[in-house]
């Protein structure tokens, strides 16, 4: 069975209240979109699963392959930081290559034109910075251990910052707008740290199954999929939690985000786009237009504009293939 890329940015209201409206950008890809990053002077970056990141310096009209001649695995994180350099998470991915695959953390001060590679890892699951600028990352190293490792020179270097922490199975990180820093084992566990993770904490609270999509919004509400209970969300750095009330399986659930306006959002496999502006208590499904089509990345832009990368069923036209669609609110 083909498969066929979308990405889809949606412009959104405040309020969600009005119809979609979708419309095609002029990008094809070769495979589906694994992250979105956007820079200061408005530039897009698009991360793929095994052909690298796509820049547009014209929003959206016109695009670049960045990269080019490295047969990248999967870019899972692009984000930049307070000096305005981008640091990209090359993740592996299950891509065969001929020759080695670079994976790890990339950084470029020239907006994406050069890169070094300055954390090799095999999986970089998330990059976040605190209100100080210290940079984190939540990582997989080559003989398979989790590392937190942190940076105070905008990603130039990296220390790992993992003691106290289980040597395995660290899958979810998040920072809160105190900097503290939440982490999640896949046993439930929660652990947190004060002091930018010079010493860490266990966090008890009775949950025996894992964390996924540890995310917060600048009122320091915890949002996250728990394996056992389905979306939860908490208003004490994960010392307890409370159902949200959204049915969804594990087998529809993908993952979570949060804009700069505080808006949850939860990506389906199957089920639409679910956006709450009140933490989670009342929902609105943005399904019109995603009808079987699986997101696979969102992101936000400075404009309140919101990128879906899509996997969408076969197509009749080769035409049609990896296909880049705009959405926006009337």
């Amino acid at each position: 069975m083909k498969h066929f890329i979308i990405i889809l940015i949606l412009i959104a209201n405040q309020t969600f209240a009005q119809a979609v409206r979708w419309e095609k950008l002029n990008i094809k890809l070769p495979s589906y979109v694994s992250s979105f990053g956007f820079n200061s002077k408005d530039y897009i970056y698009i991360g793929t699963r095994s052909w690298g990141i796509y820049r547009s310096k014209d929003l959206g009209k016109t695009w670049d392959r960045l990269f080019e001649g490295l047969s990248l695995d999967r870019v899972d994180f692009i984000y930049e930081t307070s000096e305005n350099n981008l640091l990209v998470g090359v993740s592996f991915g299950g891509h065969l290559t001929l020759g080695p695959t670079p994976l790890g953390i990339f950084r470029s001060d020239d907006d994406g034109d050069e890169w070094q590679n300055v954390l090799k890892t095999i999986w970089v699951q998330k990059i976040q910075s605190d209100s100080k600028n210290y940079i984190y990352a939540c990582t997989n190293s080559f003989n398979i251990s989790t590392k937190i490792c942190r940076s105070d020179d905008d990603g130039e270097t990296w220390e790992n910052i993992s003691k106290g922490l289980p040597e395995y199975n660290i899958i979810e990180m998040a920072i809160n707008r105190n900097d503290n820093i939440i982490t999640a084992n896949y046993d439930g566990t929660i652990y947190s740290s004060s002091d930018r993770g010079e010493s860490w904490d266990s966090v008890k609270n009775g949950f025996k199954s894992y964390f996924y999509s540890l995310t917060f919004n600048s009122q320091g509400v915890l949002f996250s999929y728990s394996g056992s209970t389905g979306l939860v969300k908490s208003f004490d750095e994960g010392k307890s939690w409370h159902r949200i009330p959204l049915e969804l399986s594990g087998h529809t659930f993908s993952f979570l985000a949060v804009d700069k306006n505080d808006r949850l959002f939860v990506v389906t496999k199957d089920k639409g786009l679910f956006i709450s502006s009140d933490n989670g208590i009342t929902w609105k499904n943005l399904r019109e237009g995603l009808t079987n089509k699986e997101i696979t990345a969102i992101g936000f832009d400075n404009k309140n504009n919101i990128y879906l990368g899509i996997i969408q069923p076969d197509r009749k036209y080769e035409d049609d293939y990896y296909i880049v669609l705009k959405a926006f609110y009337k």
